[in-house]
């Protein structure tokens, strides 16, 4: 019996442990207990990314994306994130539609908590066939501003990508739940 390299299992379980983290008793020192002073938070970062690809690309190996995160906030803290990761990704030559599941930690804050360095982890399954194991590290300024870096092994292809990101959260410039709101 052979395992196939393959990451169609990981939503799954990443719904299960979502679900098994809101099953914990509620108590004082509970992460993801959501507290008074942070309701429900919701925040749709869009990111355009460029990059380089291995093994691919006529007749150069470049790679970008425009990405879009619906992300909710799990803890009352604001660290834990949760949500998918969506992409429109041109892979020289051709464009392709990523989709799947995102979940970010908030390693380090300064200033307000939407100040923050955030790192992430992402499973991605691709219109052409592609299964891709990501990671990436962003600086987020008060989720106005953010640049960040992200690479990916395309596990079914066996190759990487490395890209820049720039974005933004829209949600923020429209007065979407900041922390400004939240001490309201």
């Amino acid at each position: 019996m052979t395992i196939e390299p393959t990451v169609k299992w990981l939503p799954g379980l990443l719904v299960s442990l979502l679900m098994a983290g809101g099953a914990l008793p509620a108590t004082a020192q509970d992460p993801f207990t959501m507290g008074p002073y942070r309701p429900f938070q919701f925040m749709l970062p869009i990111d355009f990314t460029q990059g380089l690809t291995t093994d691919r690309g006529s007749p150069v190996p470049y790679t970008a994306s425009l990405r879009v995160y619906p992300i909710v906030v799990l803890d009352s803290h604001g660290r834990w994130r949760a949500g998918a990761s969506t992409s429109l990704t041109f892979r020289n030559p051709k464009v392709e539609f990523w989709v799947g599941p995102r979940l970010s930690y908030r390693v380090m804050t300064w200033g307000l908590d939407e100040n923050g360095l955030d790192l992430a982890f992402e499973a991605l399954f691709g219109s052409d066939g592609g299964d891709e194991l990501a990671l990436g590290l962003t600086g987020d300024l008060a989720r106005l501003f953010r640049i960040g870096f992200r690479a990916g092994r395309d596990i079914t292809r066996d190759e990487f990508r490395f890209e820049i990101a720039l974005g933004s959260d829209p949600l923020a410039w429209f007065g979407g739940n900041t922390e400004s709101d939240l001490e309201r």
